[in-house]
């Protein structure tokens, strides 16, 4: 599954989205502020899975890790 996370100056994840594109063809996503970077990355379907922001966010931290 592909995401787009946003993280801060200290690469800790403060923001996920998953694409999406609704029956009329609008699209919604993140845009990176001031000091804050963004990042299209591939991670396994499961933690779409993960309801919890919190959890879902250290998890998606480790796929950043492996980016860089």
């Amino acid at each position: 599954m592909r995401l787009t996370v946003i993280t801060n100056t200290n690469d800790k994840v403060i923001a996920t989205h998953k694409g999406h594109v609704s029956k009329d063809k609008l699209h919604a996503g993140l845009m990176a502020g001031p000091n804050q970077t963004l990042h299209e990355i591939e991670v396994p379907d499961e933690v779409e899975n993960i309801k919890d922001p919190s959890e879902r966010h250290t998890c998606v931290q480790s796929y950043i890790r492996k980016k860089n």
